[in-house]
């Protein structure tokens, strides 16, 4: 079995997570995708983050049409990415995980707790959009993968374009874009 896990804040869900979860699904025939919504980021400022449970709720609802794409926090207190993907290949040893993220978390990947472990533990689906894909071969990460991968043959970062949906949850916080909508 290969199941996509797209972690993230989901403050709010939006098109894009949907569109890029569908892509995995078809692309790489993934049995399914679970959405993985984090309590906070350690790397942002979690002040405007709508409360964790009306998150979870939300993308609940939102992917209610969606069998082959579930939210799935079977281990919410799980702050870091790499404790999280190392817990859930324990607990399900038979299923091969892809990790699914936005190029643009790339880009600070460097800082995150443990990144070098995580590279070594999981397969990489990376999606990047228009303003992201030229940029995601200078990003620090991209670089230290492409030399760690040298001496020990690590799981693969896929990195697909994704022309279709332009959109963050970033942007869709911003009084300026909601007042276009």
């Amino acid at each position: 079995m290969k199941i996509g896990i797209l972690g993230g804040s989901f403050n709010p869900a939006h098109e894009g997570h949907l569109e890029i979860s569908k892509m995995a699904l078809k692309k790489f025939s993934l049995n399914c995708v679970w959405w993985s919504i984090a309590k906070k980021n350690p790397l942002k400022n979690s002040s405007s983050y709508v409360d964790y449970l009306q998150r979870l709720e939300y993308c609940r609802q939102y992917l209610k049409n969606n069998p082959k794409i579930k939210v799935n926090n079977i281990f919410p207190e799980a702050i870091y990415t790499y404790d999280f993907i190392k817990k859930i290949k324990k607990k399900y040893p038979r299923i091969k995980f892809y990790f699914i993220v936005g190029a643009d978390c790339l880009e600070n990947m460097h800082l995150w707790k443990n990144y070098k472990g995580l590279l070594k533990e999981v397969e990489f689906i990376i999606f990047a959009r228009n303003e992201f894909f030229k940029k995601t071969c200078s990003f620090k990460a991209w670089s230290i993968y492409n030399n760690m991968n040298k001496v020990n043959n690590l799981p693969k970062f896929n990195i697909v374009r994704n022309r279709t949906i332009n959109i963050s949850s970033s942007q869709m916080r911003r009084p300026q874009h909601q007042l276009q909508h």
